[in-house]
């Protein structure tokens, strides 16, 4: 059954949106042609989180660019408080058009009731998600390096003009063909200067990368916040395991939540180098700094989690040691000494043969050029 644009103005009824029959699952926006802005067409639909749903779209007024058109759901209450908000928050993006570790956002504006990114569409893109999970999760010291320093980069760009993300994950962290990384997905971040105090919503972000506060506090909003998500991802690229493994099954969403909630708010973290004894120990302080509890002994910045890291292929490299026998569950056994292995070793190889390659070709072409212009002179 192909869906069709909702009864009424767009916007007029974000949240209460009609369920379709034979699928029993809710009705998109907007049906495939359907021409938004008076510029965005419509081409297909390729996303939905819990705050918004993503299309694929063409910017009829800018060469027929392909564009990933997000809309954002708004409750319309808060309408109101949320448009006195959009011009300061759409002056904050615009100044992250030049950072080339974040997804580059076109437009930030709203149509009618319904408020609208447009962002660049990442074609032969992948997320750290799909890149990764294929090789058991382990990087080396290398790609922690290259890659948590783009993303350092990027984020400290976002926090820069006054943005805090508040849902980083892997699958908002995009890889190129070229192997940049760029962030993206900012449906639910927040402009720090327009927080409203006095507005208090539900938890928002995914609970497996959120921080302590974000579940303790819905009207305050901090930049360590995106700390502790970054560092959830670096204890998992590190070690091959979440610092929570959940190895239980629960009867409902909630149920799952609340045992998340509880993991981060009180239980302790085990040192990455247990399951990976091959971090060197300034990896694995810096890991657990990016994981304190308490936001005020974690890294209060990006720019000084990236000069930590710097300083971790100079550190003294361990030596070589097998799986500690002592982790007492199995089932992380058996995935440590699966993926211990080193698994991106191609990559670096693939990498830098392609740059050095390059540079070759262009000496070659240089010389030909200058014996050319000898013979014919």
């Amino acid at each position: 059954m192909t869906a069709t644009l909702n009864k009424g103005l767009p916007g007029e009824n974000v949240i209460d949106k009609p369920i379709d029959k034979e699928t029993k699952k809710e009705k998109p926006f907007f049906n495939n042609g359907f021409l938004f802005a008076e510029r965005y067409k419509i081409l297909k639909k390729i996303g939905q989180g819990a705050h918004a749903e993503v299309y694929q779209a063409i910017d009829t007024l800018d060469n027929q660019k392909l564009v990933a058109l997000k809309i954002i759901k708004v409750q319309q209450e808060d309408f109101a408080r949320q448009e006195k908000h959009l011009d300061m928050e759409r002056e904050a993006f615009a100044r992250l058009i030049f950072n080339k570790n974040v997804i580059g956002l076109r437009d930030f504006d709203r149509s009618r009731k319904l408020f609208y990114m447009v962002i660049d569409l990442a074609t032969g893109a992948t997320n750290f998600q799909n890149k990764f999970r294929h090789f058991g999760n382990i990087l080396t010291n290398q790609e922690i390096i290259y890659y948590f320093d783009a993303i350092a980069k990027g984020m400290q760009g976002i926090h820069d003009v006054g943005i805090i993300h508040r849902d980083l994950k892997p699958q908002n962290i995009l890889i190129n063909d070229e192997e940049v990384v760029k962030i993206s997905d900012f449906g639910i971040s927040k402009l720090k200067t327009n927080i409203d105090k006095s507005h208090v919503s539900g938890f928002e972000g995914t609970p497996k990368y959120a921080a302590p506060e974000q579940y303790l506090t819905n009207n305050e909003f901090y930049f360590q916040s995106d700390i502790y998500s970054v560092g959830i991802m670096l204890y998992e690229l590190a070690t091959g395991v979440t610092p929570y493994a959940i190895f239980k099954d629960f009867k409902t969403d909630k149920e799952r939540y609340t045992f998340i909630l509880n993991q981060h708010l009180k239980e302790p973290i085990t040192h990455p180098k247990v399951f990976n004894p091959n971090l060197p120990v300034a990896l694995d302080n810096l890991i657990m700094k990016c994981l304190a509890k308490d936001l005020k002994y974690r890294y209060q910045t990006f720019a000084e989690f990236q000069s930590d890291l710097h300083q971790v292929l100079a550190s003294p490299q361990p030596k070589m040691e097998e799986i500690n026998q002592e982790i007492s569950h199995l089932k992380i056994r058996k995935t440590l000494k699966r993926t211990k292995k080193y698994q991106f070793e191609r990559f670096f190889k693939i990498f830098n043969f392609r740059h050095t390659l390059i540079f070759f070709i262009l000496i070659g072409l240089l010389v030909l050029t200058l014996l050319l212009s000898i013979l014919l002179s």
